[in-house]
């Protein structure tokens, strides 16, 4: 583990974490709009905010101590339930890694609701800092999320860069 923190710091990276989310995955999905007398509303549908609240209490065992403040990669993998209602062949195609999920909803929207979730969470203070971001999502018997985040240290002044150059290499 310490050759692999070693390395992490010399590429720049400040915060490493790795972890899954034990519940079946779901996408972000838009919100809907009605109209009561005079006035539109926005909202959530109440299967999307149980969703959310289960992601943010299961993210919540996850949080860093301290918000993070640097640029952002996220990876995330929802690994999502095989259809029951396919064929025999289909089953033992999936097995031997010939099919992928491709069927809706996008790979981009479960990385979403990961997104949203964890800015509430307070992970990070904005979706913005996320510069790179990797989804995908696979079958799999056991539904599930993996996640793995990095923060990269960012200079914000001529002196933080030159100290960051001069720091001892571990």
């Amino acid at each position: 583990m310490t050759d692999k923190i070693n390395i992490l710091s010399l590429t720049g990276i400040t915060f490493y974490k790795e972890f899954e989310l034990h519940c079946v995955p779901t996408p972000w999905r838009s919100k809907k709009s009605a109209v009561r007398g005079k006035r539109l509303i926005v909202y959530s549908d109440k299967e999307q905010r149980t969703n959310e609240q289960t992601i943010e209490a299961l993210l919540s065992l996850h949080r860093p101590k301290n918000m993070l403040l640097g640029p952002i990669e996220l990876r995330v993998i929802a690994y999502v339930p095989i259809p029951a209602s396919r064929p025999l062949w289909w089953h033992e195609a999936r097995k031997r890694g010939m099919i992928k999920a491709t069927k809706k909803p996008d790979a981009d929207n479960y990385t979403k609701m990961i997104k949203d979730c964890m800015e509430r969470q307070c992970f990070f203070k904005n979706d913005s800092q996320v510069f790179r971001e990797s989804s995908m999502k696979t079958y799999s018997e056991n539904p599930r999320w993996a996640i793995t985040l990095y923060e990269y240290y960012q200079p914000n002044t001529a002196e933080d860069y030159k100290s960051w150059l001069q720091r001892p290499d571990d």
